[in-house]
């Protein structure tokens, strides 16, 4: 987790010629590190997990459709013992897999968990329930963060929850056609930067 802290140095230069008498000046303060505890909760734990989908559910879908269409699967950042001075949270998202056809830059690609090669298919984050869009799905490309005030979050008996909506996307159709492995166990990892002002 990394948090931004500002700080002033001042530094103080003397010249002593002749001098008679000397003065000792001391400078206190306190620094305090506008920070909070983060976590992730979902439905399921501590993982995003879809039910399971058949190939009859996308077989004929494009880059960038929305596979799940019906309800996404919730989860949220937990941020807990937020100080006074923390105002706003930025969350820069980023994962070494992100889709750069349907979805580009917005979808993590699922990969085959018997030989981690990515499928046709990605997950996307929302931060609506009925958010479908490309345009509204969440960055996962590295310095395009998204942010928000503490305020306009949930707020859970003084913590704060910042939603997820998952939603299964069409990553990478081979000029529109599924190829390759079209069954098994997929997994999808991201991750996320937070920080604080």
């Amino acid at each position: 987790m990394m948090k931004k802290l500002a700080a002033l140095f001042m530094i103080f230069t003397a010249l002593n010629v002749y001098a008679d008498d000397n003065i000792d000046l001391e400078f206190t303060g306190t620094l305090a590190a506008p920070t909070c505890s983060a976590s992730f909760e979902s439905t399921n734990g501590t993982d995003i997990h879809f039910d399971t989908i058949h190939y009859g559910d996308f077989m004929d879908s494009q880059n960038g459709d929305v596979i799940t269409t019906g309800t996404p699967v919730s989860a949220f950042i937990r941020l807990s013992g937020c100080g006074s001075n923390v105002a706003n949270v930025i969350l820069d998202f980023t994962s070494g897999k992100v889709s750069g056809y349907g979805f580009s830059g917005k979808a993590v690609y699922f990969q085959w968990e018997n030989d981690q090669t990515n499928s046709e298919l990605g997950v996307a984050l929302f931060r609506n329930s009925t958010n479908q869009t490309v345009d509204d799905a969440i960055s996962f490309q590295a310095n395009n963060p998204e942010s928000a005030q503490l305020t306009d979050l949930i707020n859970d008996n003084g913590d704060y929850k910042f939603p997820l909506f998952a939603r299964i996307v069409m990553a990478n159709t081979n000029n529109g056609y599924i190829t390759g492995q079209m069954t098994g166990d997929l997994t999808a990892t991201a991750q996320v930067a937070v920080s604080y002002e």
